[in-house]
């Protein structure tokens, strides 16, 4: 007979159901665009590489090949390492974004994308972009196998032994990308050692006394100001490891890591005073004594030039790339991260009013005003639900609203004239210039340039009578020069040859004149080039750089004797970041400088530098050659119970696709040989992500002699239904075998079948951002003969304040057919409810759960523990309120409870696991009094 409880259980099940069931087939079958193919992966070895990569990058993987074996040979024999194993390198072309990756765990591995870098982070003067990721990330897996005798020989026994055979990568990140960023510089006649804009960011925290200190540049820490910390870690260690390197040589940098790697416990002032008789610290400290008489001297010659520098308009810092006037000269329009939600930003030139435009778009590589006023940006999408591509968008600010352009065209740096746009696209490893027709319904397009010899296109600006297009292009060897294009005779000719870089060309109003940042005296400053005088001169004389060039009309001298002046707008640097600055033209230093001309370097020895012989024939990648275990070791186990010896083992493919440790064990009575394994096998089949799971444990529990087992297999499929890059949905569905001997009574199996749908989102303006996370789930588990339906709905929404002030919200409701199913209360759980004991859980089949939480810093600590891989973030206090309705057959209770939180935010082992400590005191609606916890870090 159905009680009116459970009646109103199955219509609640019911209803989870239906709306999952709903949603799984409208999202199937409804808009979001096709799913990419699965890639098809190939590979062939070289003498020292093993190369993998998608059949379409055939020709990209063997010309990487052919350097990686250029960068073994410079790199063994000028860095001493020695190298007898295989890495695995993987070939990407799967997103505008230039980036590399290593690990060294299980097999050596360093992952390559393709992408040419678009933004100024890395300067120009590399020989070769592929060859400065392909030194710095083997530089990573030659310096992370530098073991003690000790360990190699571990090694050579029982194999790739995780957290025992790379002592190297206990060391802070600082040293880590030291020694990474050294190689990429000496192998590439370029790299961040050297590099301008890394020279920038140092001397300004010098000059603005405004140093990081010792304890927070060890790991990638949350540092709350400029800059963050995923990027000082590589300014400080590129500038130290230089300054360590002219003082004592490179051997010594290398002796320090063949002393660490003997001890890795060991402080590394202890190290490094084996090495130099200087801790760490006290070279630290002689570091920035000789820096700061370095930039204090350059500071003082130009200081007794004349600085010429603009006043900064905005106070917004971080990161500003690319700003554009609009057509009526009231408005400037620029791209802005870090610290505010990331978006085009406006800044209006009378009032002074710096607002978000188009927030929740990643958009710095430029945008252009059409004659009607129309903004073409270029912004990053998910295409095909897979790849991370550059597309353009129209937008009309009247009616706030954007129409898309390009679909998966790779697209960047557009440039807008009357009735049509120009832009760059990257396709197949080739740079090319592309005209679209705005007018034209379908948007037609024609290739205009086409790269030569390797060279990649990076900045495009169309004069106001368009028919020029001035173009920034670099080409192997280190030269990023400055053309113009005459679009009516198809024409090209170059402006700058030398290996100074070139950013960012912008047309004055006259369409006499391109400006253009550049660092030919080792700071950014800006230039213009006169067409009909074909002079340059220096416009600027910076004291941190200048950068992105934009000239508006701004007067004519009434007695006319004078050219006409023009306002001069441009990203400019300080100590908190980038800026939008402005300077009248009529102020600037107008000093002609001298057109280099070494050209010819490139030209008669670098064209061919990469040839090689052709590696072998290349074959279908299979998981199945990568079966085999990377290590054996032995595992022990002593109880009161008794005790057994075994081996475990453990292994992964090169793609990551298939992974997997397992272990037996011998204790020599009934039960000789329990075996315990964790494996992971993921695939693709259209549009789904298929994964398999099967773990295994089993052995004996400390408190008890019983052999115990417990066994569960999973398969899941897994798609993305919407993706981009401030929002995703997901969906999951899979089934699920459960088998175990833990209970009293015996044997437990259990079957599932699951669904889940999750929606992740984030918004923002300003320094304000919500973060939603909505998950619906509902399963079937069968077991004692029974079928338990269940279903859960979670909501989640985070709201971020200025000055680190945050509320988070939760709602959930979830209902099951078993009684017991879930719990409610208890510091711990799903289901929290801090005011009530772990003793006082209730337990219920129906739920309904509510949290809010108001949180604020009480102090921004932002320090470290000496030079452990301890650092301490913030002291935070929350004030919270939570609670539920749980009901069932057995029980029908409301709880409640309310207190304050004290939590200490930290990150250990460099940054790598983020962690808190909270206590705090609670109370319940039901008591009085209340109760005091401790407890790590909880989940929302």
């Amino acid at each position: 007979m159905l009680t009116e409880g459970k009646i109103a259980k199955k219509n609640l099940l019911t209803v989870f159901i239906f709306l999952l069931a709903v949603f799984t087939v409208f999202l199937l079958v409804g808009p979001g665009g096709e799913r990419a193919a699965a890639e098809n992966w190939q590979t062939f070895s070289t003498e020292n590489f093993a190369v993998h990569y998608p059949a379409r990058l055939e020709a990209q993987a063997r010309k990487a090949a052919g350097i990686a074996e250029e960068v073994h040979r410079e790199l063994t024999s000028y860095e001493t390492y020695e190298r007898d194993d295989i890495t695995h390198m993987i070939i990407r072309d799967d997103a505008d974004m230039a980036y590399g990756l290593s690990t060294p765990y299980l097999r050596d591995h360093i992952e390559i994308n393709l992408s040419h870098p678009l933004q100024r982070q890395f300067g120009s003067s590399y020989e070769s972009w592929l060859k400065m990721l392909i030194a710095h990330e083997y530089a990573h897996i030659l310096h992370l196998n530098i073991r003690s005798e000790g360990a190699e020989n571990l090694r050579r026994i029982f194999g790739e032994v995780p957290s025992y055979t790379y002592p190297n990568m206990m060391q802070p990140y600082w040293m880590l990308e030291g020694y990474a960023i050294l190689a990429e510089t000496h192998l590439t006649g370029g790299g961040r050692a050297e590099d301008a804009v890394y020279d920038m960011y140092i001397r300004t925290a010098f000059l603005e006394d405004d140093l990081y200190r010792f304890d927070q540049i060890h790991g990638q820490y949350d540092h709350n100001g400029w800059p963050p910390g995923g990027q000082a870690v590589y300014i400080y260690g590129a500038s130290i490891f230089d300054y360590l390197e002219r003082r004592d040589g490179k051997d010594k940098l290398l002796e320090v890591s063949e002393v660490f790697a003997r001890d890795p416990g060991q402080n590394i002032n202890a190290t490094f005073y084996e090495v130099y008789q200087q801790s760490a610290e006290e070279i630290f400290e002689e570091w920035q004594q000789e820096m700061r008489e370095k930039y204090q001297r350059q500071a003082d010659e130009l200081e007794a030039e004349g600085l010429v520098r603009g006043e900064p308009l905005t106070e917004i810092g971080f990161e500003v790339h690319q700003p554009a006037l609009d057509p009526e000269g009231e408005s400037i329009i620029y791209y802005h991260s870090g610290g505010h939600f990331p978006g085009l930003r406006e800044y209006n030139i009378e009032t002074g009013e710096d607002e978000m435009l188009k927030p929740g778009i990643f958009a710095p590589t430029g945008h252009s005003f059409t004659a009607d006023g129309d903004l073409i940006y270029s912004r990053l999408d998910i295409y095909e639900q897979k790849y991370e591509f550059y597309d353009l968008y129209r937008y009309d600010r009247e009616e706030d609203e954007s129409e898309r352009l390009t679909e998966g065209s790779r697209a960047h740096s557009p440039a807008a004239g009357e009735d049509r746009v120009y832009y760059i696209t990257r396709q197949d490893g080739k740079s090319r210039v592309v005209e679209m027709d705005l007018q034209a319904e379908n948007g037609e397009s024609e290739v205009v340039i086409e790269a030569e010899n390797g060279e990649q296109f990076l900045h495009l600006s169309l004069a106001l009578d368009g028919d020029r297009l001035a173009l920034v292009s670099w080409s192997p060897g280190g030269f990023q020069d400055l053309y113009i294009y005459d679009l009516e005779n198809e024409e090209r000719r170059r402006i700058t040859r030398g290996r100074e870089a070139v950013l960012s060309p912008a047309w004055t109003p006259e369409g006499n004149q391109v400006l253009f940042s550049s660092d030919r005296n080792g700071i950014y400053n800006l230039y213009s080039y006169d067409l009909e005088k074909e002079e340059i001169q220096q416009l600027t004389r910076e004291l941190t750089g200048a950068f992105d060039p934009l000239a508006a009309e701004s007067f004519t001298p009434a007695d006319g004797g004078a050219e006409k002046s023009f306002d001069l707008y441009y990203t400019g640097y300080s100590e908190r970041g980038f800026d939008i600055y402005r300077l009248d033209s009529a102020a600037a230093v107008s000093r002609n400088v001298d057109i280099y001309d070494d050209y010819a370097f490139l030209e008669e020895e670098k064209r061919d530098e990469f040839k090689s012989e052709a590696p072998p024939e290349s074959r279908d990648y299979s998981r199945l050659d990568y079966m085999a275990p990377r290590y054996f070791f032995p595992s022990f186990f002593i109880g009161t119970g008794g005790s057994y010896a075994g081996i475990t083992v453990g292994g992964r493919d090169p793609l990551n696709k298939m992974h997997y440790q397992g272990s037996v064990e011998y204790d020599g009575g009934d039960y000789d040989y329990p075996v315990s394994f964790d494996w992971n096998l993921e695939l693709e089949a259209g549009r789904f992500d298929i994964l398999q799971q099967s773990q295994r444990w089993a052995g004996r529990r400390m408190d008890d002699s019983k052999y115990h087992y417990r066994d569960q297999h999973t398969l899941m499929a897994q798609t993305p239904i919407r993706s981009a890059p401030f929002s995703r949905l997901n969906l999951g569905f899979g089934t699920s075998y459960l088998r175990d001997n833990l209970r009293e009574d015996g044997l437990n199996e259990e079957y599932r079948g699951f669904s889940q749908l999750d929606y992740l989102s984030q918004t923002g303006r300003d320094s304000m951002v919500t973060t939603r996370n909505l998950t619906l789930r509902a399963g079937d588990a069968y077991f004692d003969d029974e079928h338990n339906i269940y279903g859960q709905f979670d909501w989640r929404e985070f709201f971020e304040f200025p000055n680190n002030h945050r509320i988070r919200l939760r709602g959930s409701a979830a209902g099951a057919e078993l009684e017991e199913f879930f719990e409610l209360g208890g510091v711990f759980g799903q289901y929290p409810i801090r005011g009530y004991s772990e003793g006082d859980r209730k337990e219920g089949s129906q739920l309904l759960y509510f949290r809010g939480e108001y949180r604020f810093p009480l102090t921004d600590i932002g320090r470290g523990m000496g030079t452990t891989p301890v650092f301490f973030d913030e002291v935070s206090l929350a004030a919270f309120a939570e609670g539920g309705d749980i009901s069932g057959d057995e029980v029908d209770d409301f709880m409640a409870g309310y207190g304050l939180e004290l939590s200490l935010d930290m990150e250990l082992s460099y940054g790598r696991a983020p962690a808190r400590i909270s206590m705090g005191i609670a109370g319940n609606i039901d008591e009085s009094g209340v109760q005091a916890y401790l407890a790590p870090g909880l989940t929302f």
